[in-house]
């Protein structure tokens, strides 16, 4: 089909980089695994990154809504993802009948 690319393989996966993609994501997995709210230096320890990498990376974050500064200077995930992943109603794939 014209305008459509294939998916990316794991071979070409280095070729593709995207490190402070990486980085963001590997915040917000890391607060989603948690029950509470952790504080820069924890979440720099759990991902073996500098706090200066993590302070910039989490300002980011919190200006964008995704994390939330708690009054303790903790950090946690707000609702924003969850509202992002309703924002679609997957109608269209729940209508259809299940792959066999």
């Amino acid at each position: 089909m014209p305008g459509r690319t294939a998916p990316i393989q794991p071979h070409d996966a280095e070729r593709y980089r995207a490190p402070a993609l990486d980085k963001g994501l590997d915040i917000l997995e890391l607060l989603a695994s948690r029950d509470g709210a952790m504080s820069q230096v924890e979440i720099a320890k759990s991902l073996d990154r500098s706090a200066g990498e993590i302070f910039r990376m989490l300002n980011r974050l919190v200006r964008r809504g995704y994390v939330q500064r708690t009054e303790e200077d903790r950090y946690a995930l707000t609702l924003k993802l969850f509202e992002l992943a309703h924002a679609t109603p997957p109608l269209g794939r729940l209508s259809r009948p299940p792959c066999r």
